[in-house]
C-alpha cells in the first residue's frame, strides 16, 4: 500500500522510547524504512480505519482483525495531537493484542499510527521467531530460484534444465508423450566479439535470448549452457514439430538487427539440431553428443540452418 508523504514526520517524532527518533524537523525519508524492518507490526489508518500503509510484520499476520480498525480511534484523541493511548484488539482466532495508538496531529490522511504489540512474552517470542523465518524462507526460496538461472539472460542454466529434463521426461512417460529437444549455437559469435567488444557480445545474446524465449510455449524451457550455446526442451512435442519451432527460431533470429552505441549495426544467425529425447535416463550430456553431430553438419553445409540428429 502507499504511504502518503505527509504521515512520515509524525510517524516517528510521536513513537517514545525504544524508538528514539529523532525530531520532526530533522526527520527524512528514512523513517518509514525504519518501521519497516521492525519486528512489531506498524499500521498507518485513517479515520475509518482503513489501512493506508503496513510494515512487513503487519502483512505476516495470520488473522486480519475482527473488528473495524475505527473502534480503536477516539476522534477526540485525534484531534488532542500528542495523546498516546493502549488498548486491546482482538483478533479473529480469538487472541488478542495490545495496540499503542499514535495519534497524528497534521492534515494528513492518517489518523493514527498503531503498533501491535503481543500482550505476553511468549507470543512476542513466538512471533519473532515466525518474522525470522519466515525471513529466511523467503531468502533461501530466492537462493533457490538463482541456483537455478542463468545471470546474463535470466533464462535456465545447465542445472535448471537438469531439473527441468528429469520433470518433464517422468511426466512424458506416465503421460506416454514424446520429448523433444533443440540444441542451438550461435553461428561466428566469437567473431562477433572479437569485432564489437565482449559488452555488445553479451548484450546480442541476451536480447536474442528473450527473443526466442518470447516465441516458446509457456511449458516450454529454454536455458543456456554455456558461452553462446542453448538447449530448448518440447515436452509432447514430436520431431517434425520441434522441426518447426527450429525454423521458426532460425528465421526469427536472422532477421534481428542491432545497433550498437555507436551506430554499427549487427546481425547475427544460429544453427539448431533437433533430436528426440529418449526415454530411459536421459541427460543434459546425453542429448547434447546426440545433437551435437548434427549441429557440426549444420555449420559444415553454410550455417544458418536446421539438421535433424535421429535422421
Amino acid at each position: 500500500m502507499a504511504s502518503p508523504p505527509q504521515i512520515r514526520k509524525e510517524i516517528m517524532s510521536d513513537l517514545p522510547p525504544p524508538f528514539d527518533a529523532p525530531s520532526a524537523t530533522s526527520l527524512n525519508f528514512s523513517a518509514l524504512g525504519i518501521l519497516e524492518h521492525l519486528q512489531d507490526p506498524v499500521l498507518a489508518v485513517d479515520q475509518e480505519g482503513r489501512i493506508l500503509w503496513r510494515n512487513e510484520a503487519a502483512s505476516l499476520l495470520p488473522d486480519l482483525p475482527a473488528e473495524p480498525l475505527s473502534t480503536l480511534i477516539r476522534e477526540q484523541e485525534c484531534a488532542s495531537g500528542r495523546r498516546i493511548v493502549t488498548r486491546t484488539l482482538r483478533l479473529a482466532d480469538g487472541s488478542t493484542l495490545a495496540v499503542r495508538v499514535h495519534p497524528v496531529a497534521d492534515e494528513s490522511e492518517a489518523a493514527a499510527i498503531l503498533v501491535l504489540m503481543d500482550e505476553t512474552p511468549a507470543q512476542r517470542r513466538l512471533r519473532r521467531l515466525q518474522f525470522a523465518n519466515d525471513r529466511l524462507q523467503a531468502r533461501l526460496a530466492l537462493l533457490e530460484r538463482q541456483a537455478h538461472l542463468d545471470a546474463l539472460t535470466g533464462l535456465l542454466n545447465r542445472r535448471g534444465l537438469a531439473r527441468a529434463l528429469e520433470r518433464e521426461a517422468r511426466q512424458g512417460r506416465r503421460a506416454q508423450a514424446p520429448l523433444s529437444a533443440l540444441f542451438i549455437d550461435f553461428d561466428d559469435f566469437k567473431k562477433l566479439n572479437d569485432h564489437f567488444g565482449h559488452y555488445v557480445g553479451d548484450r546480442v545474446l541476451s536480447r536474442i535470448a528473450h527473443r526466442m524465449e518470447s516465441l516458446l510455449r509457456p511449458r516450454d524451457h529454454l536455458g543456456r549452457i554455456g558461452g553462446d550455446e542453448f538447449l530448448l526442451l518440447l515436452p509432447s512435442a514430436t520431431s517434425l514439430q520441434a522441426e518447426v519451432v527450429a525454423e521458426r527460431l532460425r528465421q526469427a533470429v536472422a532477421a534481428e538487427v542491432f545497433r550498437d552505441d555507436e551506430g554499427r549495426t549487427i546481425r547475427t544467425t544460429i544453427s539448431v539440431a533437433v533430436t528426440r529425447v529418449p526415454e530411459e535416463a536421459p541427460s543434459i550430456e546425453g542429448i547434447l553428443r546426440r545433437a551435437r553431430g548434427a549441429l557440426q553438419r549444420a555449420k559444415r553445409s553454410g550455417k544458418n540452418l536446421m539438421a535433424r540428429a535421429d535422421s
